[in-house]
């Protein structure tokens, strides 16, 4: 597709289009993005080549990963990344700041790690809602309201080893689907 065609996409068809290759998709998330990620990072940075390098790579590791990268919300993905950038420059000792906007800065994260908790809990519980009935009540038992296993055992009337293993296949299942989802937030 041609990047017109692409420009009025809202985020998670333009994503689909990256995930398959579509350059001209990437092109517009690049041209709707790159001047605000720039002037969030020269917001803490004031240092145009730092930034101008921080919001190139960060795009290059996008493409580079696009098939890999379990995003939600694609801003917010792009917004975050942008910031870990910026303090990872400044760890490394690439760049140095005023400490006042520092702390802007680890303010302003709070709220991109606030839309990805509830994200995380939302892929959670989305999980666990497909979980067979059975396995579903244990680990709710289990991990909400916090019973042990003899406590679940005894209140749905079956074996301590039954409540274990079905809490085992409850955690390897959500382990599994939420594995490129954990990639991303570490």
């Amino acid at each position: 597709m041609k990047t017109g065609e692409n420009t009025f996409l809202p985020d998670d068809m333009l994503l689909e289009r990256i995930r398959q290759d579509d350059a001209a998709a990437f092109e517009v998330v690049y041209n709707r993005y790159a001047a605000r990620l720039f002037h969030v990072a020269h917001g803490i940075l004031k240092d145009r080549e730092a930034c101008e390098d921080i919001i190139q790579e960060l795009f290059t590791t996008f493409w580079i990963k696009r098939q890999r990268l379990n995003i939600l919300d694609l801003k917010a993905y792009l917004f975050t990344a942008a910031k870990n950038n910026v303090l990872m420059s400044i760890r490394s000792g690439k760049v140095r700041i005023d400490l006042t906007e520092l702390e802007q800065l680890v303010e302003g994260r709070s709220a991109s790690d606030t839309v990805m908790e509830k994200e995380l809990r939302q892929h959670i519980d989305d999980n666990v809602a497909q979980l067979p009935q059975k396995c579903r009540t244990i680990f709710t038992l289990s991990r909400e309201e916090k019973l042990s296993h003899k406590e679940i055992a005894s209140q749905l009337n079956i074996s301590a080893k039954t409540v274990e293993n079905q809490v085992t296949i409850a955690l390897k299942r959500l382990k599994s689907s939420l594995g490129d989802f954990m990639s991303f937030f570490l």
